[in-house]
C-alpha cells in the first residue's frame, strides 16, 4: 500500500492571483501546500476569509488544471483541501502555523 508521496513545484494559474508554485502531497488525503506569503497574507495575522479565499481559489485552480492520480486507488484520486503555512517549511523547533481549508471554505487552523 501506497501511504505518502508527493509532486512537487505545480505550476497553476489562479484567477487574481496569477502563476502559482504549489506542492501537492498525500497522506490519506491529497492536499495542495503553498505559504501565505504568497499572496501578501499572514497566516497568523490576515483575516481568515482572505486566508480561506485564496485557499480556495488555489483548491479550484488544482482541480481543474492537474490530473491528480493515485497509483493504488483511483477513488482517492481528487484534491480534497489547500493547506496555506507560514513559510516556515523546512524542519526547526520553532512552532509553525497553517489554516486549512477543505470543501465549502471550512476552515481548520494549527499551530504545531
Amino acid at each position: 500500500m501506497i501511504w505518502c508521496f508527493i509532486y512537487l513545484d505545480v505550476t497553476v494559474d489562479v484567477p487574481t492571483y496569477g502563476k502559482v508554485v504549489v506542492d501537492i502531497a498525500y497522506g490519506g488525503a491529497f492536499y495542495a501546500f503553498v505559504s501565505a506569503e504568497r499572496f501578501g497574507l499572514d497566516v497568523c495575522a490576515s483575516k481568515t476569509r482572505d486566508l480561506a479565499d485564496a485557499a480556495a481559489a488555489v483548491s479550484e485552480a488544482v482541480k481543474a488544471q492537474v490530473t491528480i492520480r493515485h497509483p493504488e486507488y483511483e477513488d482517492l484520486a481528487f484534491l480534497y483541501g489547500t493547506i496555506i503555512t507560514d513559510g516556515k517549511d523546512a524542519y526547526s523547533e520553532e512552532p509553525t502555523a497553517n489554516i486549512c481549508v477543505i470543501a465549502d471554505l471550512q476552515v481548520q487552523a494549527t499551530v504545531n
